[in-house]
This record gives structure tokens, sequence and C-alpha cells, in this order.
């Protein structure tokens, strides 16, 4: 069967808004301002021990879906309306709950020491928006952040906070769509929703064909163009409300 058929019917959602489940997890934040304050949980060698830890994409991707839940959430409760503030790797374990922004970014963090990976973030948004604006409103319009990591020459894709309507039937007919072909799909059971992580074999031979594949399959919408954003490794592990 054709997946391009499919998707006109069956395409992905990305960082789908849900309904507010904080109380759930019995997560309280000191706001000041328009910056929440996080008080770290963990020390610093308690990250660097969970870095060590990690050696490959797959033991990252499932050290992150186990120990974090990640949730669209993140990116209605933690976000200010004047634009986007993300958790560096200390301050999402200390939380214990993300979105994409959080994944991508303690993905990253996680293989920061395994240099035969090379991890890439990427922000993906509508042509028509402007992101990572340097004037105002950092991160304001991000429509979704994903990383990338190279290995022997392909180019793999992992996205955090993706949503399905329709849980086992994605389970079993993931081939059907291209960019889940051979991927490591997980559903975290300890939140109500069909909210999913996956991690692609490194299989596309260019950024460009697994952006292109990502926007294929989910919805996204339109014309869309993507950056890559560089963030200081010190701040990835360490930072407070990038």
């Amino acid at each position: 069967m054709n997946w391009k058929k499919i998707i006109s019917w069956s395409t992905i959602a990305i960082a789908t808004p849900i309904i507010t489940y904080w109380s759930y997890y019995n997560i309280q934040l000191h706001t000041t301002g328009c910056r929440q304050e996080i008080t770290p949980k963990y020390s610093k060698q308690q990250i660097e021990d969970i870095i060590k830890e990690v050696k490959t994409p797959k033991e990252a991707f499932y050290k992150i879906s186990k120990d974090l839940v990640i949730t669209g959430e993140a990116d209605t409760t933690l976000r200010c309306e004047s634009g986007e503030r993300a958790m560096s790797m200390i301050e999402n374990y200390s939380l214990g709950v993300g979105d994409c922004v959080e994944g991508a970014i303690n993905f990253k963090a996680m293989l920061s020491d395994n240099p035969e990976y090379k991890i890439k973030l990427i922000s993906i948004r509508q042509k028509d928006e402007s992101i990572w604006n340097k004037n105002k409103n950092k991160g304001k319009n991000i429509k979704h952040l994903l990383a990338t990591y190279e290995f022997n020459k392909k180019i793999g894709v992992v996205s955090f906070n993706n949503s399905y309507n329709n849980k086992e039937w994605l389970k079993n007919n993931k081939e059907k769509f291209f960019l889940l072909q051979g991927a490591e799909i997980y559903f975290d059971n300890r939140y109500p929703k069909d909210i999913f992580n996956f991690l692609t074999p490194a299989k596309f031979d260019s950024l460009d064909e697994a952006i292109i594949a990502f926007n294929n399959d989910t919805n996204l919408g339109g014309s869309i163009e993507y950056d890559e954003l560089f963030i200081s490794l010190e701040c990835l592990k360490f930072g407070k409300r990038l």
C-alpha cells in the first residue's frame, strides 16, 4: 500500500495541547515575572553520571522516555506568553516533565560525550513565521523541536511529544508511515492521552530528506523551513531557563 495515500487520513499530530494534569504529578513552580524558578533536585555530578551511562541514541531515547513525562502541558503551562523558555537537563530532571523541546535537549546532552554520533537540534516552523528572533519574543513561533543524529553518514530523527488518536492502530501499522519504518516507538502509560515518542534508524541520506519525511507524515501543514539551534553544552546540561 502506498504510504502517501494513508497520510491523507491518518496523519500524526505534533505537540498537541491537551487537558491539564499538573495536580496529578504534584508539580509546583515558583514564578518570578516570566521565569519559573526550578529548584534543582539533582546535583551536577548526578547529571554527569546519567550522561556517562548513556552510550547510544536508542539508550538515550528510552532513558528520556522512561525517566520523564513528555507532554504538551509543558508547552502550555511552563512557557510564558512573550516567548519560549526551555529547560536544561538538570532543570528538566528536577521537574520531571517536559515537551518536545526538553526531549531534544536531553537527547543531545546525553550523547554529548559520544563523538561517534553528531547530534543536531532542529527547529521547524512554517515559512511565514519567525523563530528564535534575536530582538524579542525568543522562540515565539517554534512549531516543533526535534533532534537528529548522524551515524555512518546517515541521518536519524528523534521526536518527543507526538500524538495519535488511535494508539493500538499505530502500534500495529507504523510501517505504513515512511518516517516510522523501523522506528522505536514509546507510548507513556503514565499519561492518559496517546502521546508518544519515536526514534528512527539512521536511514536518511541528508538532513533535507529527513525533514521532508517528517513533514510528510505530520500535520505541521503548509510549506516549512528549519534551522539548527545552537546551545552550548554547559547550558544544555546546567543552564537556567534557556
